[in-house]
């Protein structure tokens, strides 16, 4: 294991957990960091996190039996997160184009009603937020966060998979 890249990626994972918190209490979309939103902070942090981890258990993957199974699992979750990455901003964008130019695109929200979802307690915790009804900021940058984390896994266990064939 190399555990310069272990600790950084606890360094962020804490840094992540510590922004989405933050983002729970003040609102994900609103301008709490000068330079960058929580939500982007946390897409960003958690990021590397994810791929700073994975890195550091590179000779341990190396060696793994199941890295077919592991480049399998890593374009399933591609599949499945494109496919929410292209919905999301396509739905964002038509929401911008129904309601007009001048339209903050942070505002812009999924429609079904919290209440039918969730408990008084976590509906009046989400409204708070700003997360439910669904940013669609908020949605868009996880399923991006989830998109590339797929990508950095295929990629890290096919280069994986190629050196040890190269190697026999």
């Amino acid at each position: 294991m190399r555990k310069n890249y272990f600790y950084a990626s606890v360094a962020f994972a804490i840094v992540s957990v510590v922004v989405f918190l933050i983002g729970m209490v003040y609102g994900f979309t609103s301008e709490y960091f000068y330079f960058a939103k929580p939500i982007t902070i946390f897409q960003y942090t958690a990021f590397l996190a994810f791929a700073l981890f994975v890195t550091s258990f590179t000779e341990k993957l190396r060696t793994s039996p199941r890295l077919d199974i592991y480049l399998i699992i890593g374009f399933l979750v591609i599949m499945a997160s494109f496919y929410e990455v292209l919905f999301n901003f396509f739905y964002w964008f038509s929401l911008f184009n129904f309601y007009g130019l001048g339209t903050d695109l942070d505002t812009l929200k999924n429609l079904v009603p919290y209440n039918m979802l969730f408990n008084q307690t976590a509906a009046e915790v989400l409204q708070k937020s700003g997360l439910y009804p669904v940013n669609l900021n908020f949605a868009s940058k996880i399923s991006v966060l989830i998109f590339f984390c797929s990508v950095y896994w295929t990629y890290l266990t096919f280069s994986l998979k190629r050196n040890r064939n190269i190697e026999k």
